[in-house]
């Protein structure tokens, strides 16, 4: 069972805590951008881990597919209306 994690939750894997992992959401999921050399720091242009970046996409150079290349180690919380 994949842990289930709060957008409060995700913010604290923004990267800025050396150790710990960074993390980004996307469509539903959490996956782990540690160790990607284009995440070091927890940003990624002008993309910031620990958020949700579902509908950021399209400001990229590359598709979701890139996603396939990390883990997918939980699931992003929906927000209460």
């Amino acid at each position: 069972m994949q842990r289930v994690f709060t957008s409060e939750e995700l913010a604290a894997y923004d990267g800025s805590v050396s150790g710990r992992p960074v993390l980004i959401g996307y469509k539903g999921y959490v996956y782990d951008v540690t160790g990607r050399f284009m995440w070091m720091a927890g940003r990624h242009f002008w993309l910031r881990a620990g958020h949700d970046l579902t509908g950021r996409m399209t400001d990229s150079p590359h598709g979701e597919e890139i996603l396939e290349r990390v883990p997918r180690v939980g699931i992003l919380a929906a927000r209460p209306d």
